[in-house]
């Protein structure tokens, strides 16, 4: 089947029509496939708690998906969160077979569709990392960067694989076979563990630095930039990425989005390291989150260990707290 055609049963298949709520405001037309599941609702407070989900892949651990979801399903009865929001890898992905790429989508879809609260998507580098992968993104979810607002609060999703950095043919071909691997339920591998104290030096990284490489197109920098400008009142800003675009290598056009954002507080927030931080820049706090559903890279360290980012949207600035899911 062509790959127009292929895409094109992709959207019939998992366009949604979300409703969307007083609170609740993004520029993606309805009718169209959605990165949220369906939109979250007016609660009558303007205080609110959302969560933060952490890589999923890289170190796909079996099973673990699930353990999550249940784990933000019993919160909701006792610490209700208007939604939840991504920092990407969601799926193994790294392979240029459509199939195969749709057959990961689904499995993580039937998973995250258990959730009882909306859940904002934000590409990774393993959801979006080739030209194939960005084409059935887009085909699903329509947009791989947007913005929304819930509450007078301004929400950046910015993709950080625009474009994604090419991989060497040797690499490209591993990649692929991993993803075979992936949908038939394989264990893939993992590096060796060692302490976190040590992982730096003892680690092997063979050629990996060019998965971390983030890239930002003019296209999105000067959306971003409309988007900030036409959104100079809210009370806070928050933006959120996968790879740490501030980190060396820095993504140039990143420090446009950052320069727009200089007269507000706001708060940042990436993934892709499979480990917590945070940072202070420019007066303001740069995070990293854990992962929330990934096999460990080292021991030792807490921040490392699969868990959850909370953040309370109350008073002069928003609070942030962790839990681990066990």
């Amino acid at each position: 089947m062509a790959v127009a055609a292929v895409l094109a049963a992709a959207v019939t298949m998992r366009a949604q029509v979300p409703g969307v709520a007083d609170a609740f405001e993004s520029d993606i037309p309805r009718g169209l496939p959605t990165p949220w599941t369906f939109a979250p609702g007016r609660s009558g407070a303007r205080a609110f708690t959302f969560t933060v989900f952490g890589d999923r892949t890289g170190n796909l651990q079996a099973h673990t998906l699930e353990k999550v979801v249940d784990t933000l399903n019993r919160r909701a009865s006792s610490s209700p969160s208007a939604f939840v929001i991504t920092v990407g890898d969601l799926i193994e992905g790294y392979s240029d077979n459509i199939p195969t790429l749709l057959r990961m989508w689904e499995e993580f879809d039937a998973g995250i569709g258990r959730l009882s609260q909306p859940f904002f998507r934000a590409p990774g580098n393993h959801d979006i990392g080739n030209r194939t992968m960005q084409e059935v993104y887009r085909a699903r979810f329509s947009r791989d960067y947007y913005y929304f607002v819930f509450n007078d609060v301004l929400f950046l999703v910015l993709n950080t694989e625009d474009p994604a950095p090419e991989l060497p043919e040797a690499m490209r071909t591993a990649m692929n076979q991993r993803a075979e691997q992936a949908v038939a339920g394989a264990q893939l591998p993992a590096d060796p563990l060692v302490p976190c104290d040590r992982n730096a030096v003892e680690t092997p990284i063979p050629a990996r630095a060019v998965f971390s490489i983030p890239n930002i197109s003019e296209a999105q920098a000067a959306y971003f930039e409309h988007v900030i400008d036409a959104h100079e009142n809210v009370k806070w800003t928050f933006v959120f990425m996968h790879k740490p675009a501030w980190r060396e290598p820095v993504a140039e056009r990143f420090k446009r989005i950052e320069q727009r954002l200089q007269s507000r507080p706001y708060t940042v927030m990436a993934g892709h390291t499979h480990w917590y931080t945070r940072e202070r820049f420019n007066e303001r706090d740069y995070y990293t989150v854990g992962p929330s559903a990934s096999l460990p890279r080292c021991t030792g360290n807490r921040d490392v260990d699969n868990q959850l980012v909370t953040v309370r949207v109350e008073g002069r600035s928003p609070t942030i707290t962790r839990e681990w899911v066990d």
